[in-house]
């Protein structure tokens, strides 16, 4: 009964639309056709007509919404291709306008893929309408990179408009930063880590022989500019191409030296500078006076600038956050503007520098990056150096003056009299973390004599 209907559209069809094609296939239950230049496909399930055909105009899927067992199938595709059509002659129409407005640009409506390639400032685009225009958001890219694009009403010039302030947005380079407030992310996802192993281990990881993937700063880093550069640049990148990126990056030396360094840091910092803060925050509000708390105030800040060597290390990480944010940031706008993903860092940042522009990314990183006469692998060997000799000089035992750091402080808490603060726990822990012993080894009656891991 079904074959017996097909044939019969199939015979009306053609004899009202001369130069049409339109042959059925009894063993695959297709019909394979063409109207206007557009090829389509029918394709007959076994369920037919109480089930809808699935049906492809020039391989584009088209749906059928509004299905019933009356409806026949070629005045159907007839009127939607008639639409397709009309819609062609609105875009031939669209990109004369935008040829004429931008010299030296390239737009040509492909009809087979309904897909417009073009080029605007030497940055190759495409345009996938779909059967569905303008009806459907079309799908943009940049080079091989798609365009993430906020639902909005479409006239066909507006496609156009949104290609030229998506390609001048990704050419000014504003710069994508990470977000570092919480240095280890959720543990349910892939570049997460237990907090307890960075804090118990990370600030004695040798930087001279590091390859542990896994607590690479790269894991919240790397991974969080490109994560956010949608909502910077509004690109779209896949969280299997983002996971591969950051694998690749982390073996280039420039990142790898400079990322170990700055996650050593990073983790001092939290160890011997935020967590004291915090505390200080804390305990504030509980003084019996205010002249008390003045007091409290003057002796800290007495400590801080005895202790400015080690307070100064926030300036140097955040120092080593642009260096490595401008790394990455011109890593990723090179790949999208050329379309090819390279990682050759040291060639493209040294070409980077040397090639001046007004866009942000270039005032930022020429700011930070002062090659002067030296490669980009010596500059990084000289910021590599000077932050991990800190490191092994100034915050490692050896040097002993974490211990007196840490001494100083427990002794403006006990001469205050503090022992009463549900965290001092936490305070003591993390100092005998850091120090690899317990506090009570190198002064006695202090608040963290009765501590125990």
């Amino acid at each position: 009964m079904s074959n017996i209907r097909i044939k019969n559209e199939i015979k009306r069809f053609l004899s009202e639309n001369p130069g049409s094609e339109a042959n059925y296939d009894n063993e695959k239950l297709q019909v394979l056709g063409k109207y206007n230049n557009i090829v389509f496909s029918i394709h007959i399930n076994t369920k037919y007509p109480f089930e809808p055909p699935r049906i492809f105009l020039n391989d584009n899927v088209f749906i059928i919404t509004d299905w019933s067992p009356q409806i026949l199938i070629f005045p159907t595709i007839i009127k939607k291709i008639n639409k397709i059509q009309n819609q062609f002659d609105n875009i031939y129409r669209e990109i004369e306008r935008f040829l004429h407005e931008n010299p030296g640009s390239i737009s040509i409506l492909d009809t087979e893929k309904l897909q417009i390639l073009g080029q605007f400032n030497n940055i190759p685009f495409i345009i996938h309408l779909g059967i569905d225009y303008p009806e459907k958001m079309p799908v943009f890219f940049i080079n091989n990179f798609e365009l993430f694009i906020v639902q909005q009403s479409l006239s066909e010039y507006m496609i156009f408009n949104i290609i030229i302030e998506k390609i001048n947005k990704i050419q000014t380079q504003p710069i994508i930063v990470a977000l570092t407030n919480n240095l280890y992310i959720s543990e349910s996802d892939e570049r997460s880590f237990k907090p307890r192993d960075l804090h118990d281990n990370g600030h004695l990881y040798n930087c001279n022989d590091f390859n542990s993937k896994k607590f690479q700063f790269g894991s919240g880093f790397i991974y969080s500019i490109l994560k956010y550069s949608k909502d910077v640049i509004n690109i779209i990148i896949p969280e299997t191409s983002i996971h591969e990126y950051v694998n690749q990056l982390l073996e280039c030396p420039l990142i790898k030296e400079l990322g170990c360094v700055y996650l050593v840091l990073k983790i001092y910092e939290e160890h011997l500078i935020l967590l004291l803060e915090n505390y200080i925050d804390q305990i504030y509000p509980n003084f019996s006076s205010l002249e008390i708390q003045q007091q409290f105030k003057i002796r800290i800040d007495s400590f801080k600038k005895k202790y400015d060597n080690i307070f100064s290390m926030t300036n140097r990480i955040d120092h080593l956050n642009m260096i490595i944010t401008c790394y990455v940031n011109i890593w990723l706008y090179h790949i999208i503007q050329n379309g090819t993903v390279t990682y050759e860092l040291d060639q493209m940042i040294e070409q980077f520098i040397h090639t001046s522009s007004s866009t942000d990314l270039y005032n930022i990183s020429t700011s930070f990056i002062n090659l002067g006469d030296l490669s980009i692998q010596n500059f990084n060997s000289k910021l590599f150096l000077d932050n991990y000799t800190f490191v092994e000089d100034l915050l490692r035992d050896t040097s002993k003056i974490v211990n007196k750091y840490i001494i100083d402080f427990l002794e403006i808490l006990k001469d205050f009299n503090i022992q009463y603060n549900t965290n001092i726990n936490s305070l003591c822990s993390q100092f005998n973390n850091i120090l690899g012993h317990p506090i009570s080894h190198i002064i006695s009656g202090s608040i963290c004599d009765n501590f125990k891991n």
